[in-house]
């Protein structure tokens, strides 16, 4: 009655199994996060406004992993997205000073403000 009537012949994974897989995808957004932080910040250093629209096409990724990343960086206080009420794909996404201020210390090892 219901579903297709067909039976699940797929074996169910082991726990370590799912462990690793849950893992290898925690370890690729943490890797897609740091890139997009990256982008976003090599960007504003020449001056470049980044929107919503640019960034799966900076990470080669779907757009919506891509506004998942950005939801997540907003929500972390990593990252400031000035909404465009005119076109939502038009917002901005800057990331915030102290990030900029760090990620440029961490950048420069020579900086005479370096921790």
């Amino acid at each position: 009655m219901f579903g297709s009537g067909r039976k699940d012949t797929r074996a169910p994974q082991p726990p370590a199994q799912r462990a690793e897989k849950a893992t290898t995808r925690a370890g690729e957004e943490k890797l897609l996060t740091a890139l997009l932080l990256d982008a976003v910040h090599h960007r504003m250093g020449k001056g470049q406004a980044t929107t919503l629209r640019d960034l799966h096409t900076l990470l080669d990724v779907p757009q919506p992993v891509a506004l998942r990343l950005a939801r997540k960086l907003e929500i972390d206080g990593l990252a400031v997205i000035e909404p465009n009420i005119v076109d939502a794909f038009a917002a901005e996404i800057r990331i915030t000073p102290a990030l900029v201020t760090s990620m440029t210390k961490s950048r420069n090892p020579w900086s005479p403000n370096r921790d």
